[in-house]
């Protein structure tokens, strides 16, 4: 059994794991992963999650959006969002073998949080 400073899961492991990470050039080194600000980038950089902003960014070649709240921008390389009056996911798809940029077939998906009138939860968030 691990002693209490090598166990998996004790405190500072993300840490000490985050950092082999980086030692060994897993992340390039303009990798935008912060534990410390709940910012995290996958490895090709095509996926940010940022828990501190309440944003999700998908960024392809020929997917492009993600979620986000009223009055903030998703910024991709094919795309600029503005999500304006309630929070929503958007993304853009290329339906062909081309990138965005180029193509000439987009499938645009928009989706808000639709709900029906009178709807009552018991998370008051919800209300």
């Amino acid at each position: 059994m691990a002693d209490g400073k090598n166990a998996p899961f004790a405190g500072g492991a993300d840490k000490r794991i985050f950092g082999e990470i980086q030692n060994r050039g897993w992340l390039t080194s303009d990798n935008q992963t912060d534990l410390s600000k709940s910012r995290f980038q996958s490895e090709s950089g095509e996926v940010i999650i940022d828990a501190p902003e309440n944003t999700l960014i998908l960024d392809t070649a020929r997917t492009a959006g993600g979620f986000a709240p009223a009055g903030s921008t998703i910024e991709t390389r094919g795309a600029a969002i503005k999500i304006i009056d309630t929070d929503a996911t958007l993304w853009i798809n290329s339906l062909n073998e081309n990138a965005i940029a180029s193509s000439k077939r987009l499938l645009i998906t928009h989706l808000t949080d639709l709900q029906n009138s009178d709807a009552r939860y018991g998370d008051r968030d919800h209300d």
